[in-house]
């Protein structure tokens, strides 16, 4: 529980520009999927995936138009 609070601290460090990123391996994929699926802005991140199962969560850069 305590893992998926801090969880929850991130992304939302990560939404407001405190935090530039988040990466998540394959083995704490499962603990953080159960803050991501029930967080409410998630079309505000994006991931990256990376070799061996990592993936880097980042904040979305406005489109320019």
């Amino acid at each position: 529980m305590e893992t998926e609070m801090r969880y929850a601290e991130i992304l939302e460090a990560i939404r407001h520009g405190e935090q530039e990123s988040l990466t998540i391996n394959a083995v704490d994929f499962p603990a953080f999927f159960e803050v991501w699926r029930h967080y409410a802005f998630q079309n505000m991140l994006y991931a990256e995936a990376g070799r061996g199962g990592v993936l880097t969560y980042r904040k979305k850069q406005p489109s320019a138009r």
